[in-house]
């Protein structure tokens, strides 16, 4: 049976408690085996102007719950102007809106980037991939991937997690601002950082 939204999140507070027990008694590498996941169900589209990043986010997560609006549609019903999309409330209650997401999403916030923040992103991504839901993430500033690439938005942007490896210390970006090289992958660490001290991400 699929947990409730709200028994999901209490969930992945036990879940932070227990992993640091575990982690404690047996050491990392006897707590669990490594797993990786990526979805292949979704259509990526690049945003079709420089502050669609909102609409465009939106509508890939969407797409891996069987929908592909414009990304005009979703613009209108975010709502987004010129000045971009004001925040990930947003993008949350414009994906909630459609049958098949089932009311899914939930809005999360980094304020300290503690590790119980990083524990329950960590548990957020493969929670969410394992059951066929993107999570969209609102961030500002530069980060650099796995593969040494440096991507920088300092006035804010919105991308989505597709995938996860290594049981969600790395998670697998598709970037709609980018036509080449949209897809990377970087370090929990990393992505938690980018997320603090913006209007967060829904999952």
């Amino acid at each position: 049976m699929a947990l409730h939204p709200l028994r999901r999140g209490l969930a992945a507070t036990a879940l932070s408690a227990l992993a640091v027990l575990v982690v404690g008694l047996a050491g990392p590498t006897a707590a669990h085996a490594a797993t990786a996941n990526t979805l292949t169900s979704y259509t990526f589209q690049a945003q079709s102007t420089s502050y669609w990043c909102g609409p465009a986010a939106t509508r890939l997560a969407l797409t891996a719950r069987g929908y592909a609006p414009a990304q005009s549609t979703l613009a209108n019903a975010l709502p987004t102007d010129t000045n971009g999309t004001d925040s990930i409330t947003q993008v949350m209650r414009v994906l909630n809106s459609y049958a098949n997401v089932n009311n899914w999403y939930e809005h999360k916030v980094i304020n300290s980037n503690s590790a119980a923040e990083q524990n329950l992103l960590q548990y957020d991504i493969t929670f969410d991939i394992d059951r066929g839901y993107v999570l969209v993430l609102n961030v500002r500033g530069g980060r650099t991937d796995t593969a040494g690439v440096y991507h920088n938005y300092p006035g804010g942007h919105y991308l989505t997690v597709v995938g996860y490896s290594s049981s969600g210390a790395y998670a697998v970006i598709e970037d709609v601002a980018l036509g080449s090289g949209h897809r990377y992958t970087m370090s929990l660490a990393n992505v938690a950082w980018w997320v603090w001290s913006t209007t967060g991400y829904t999952a």
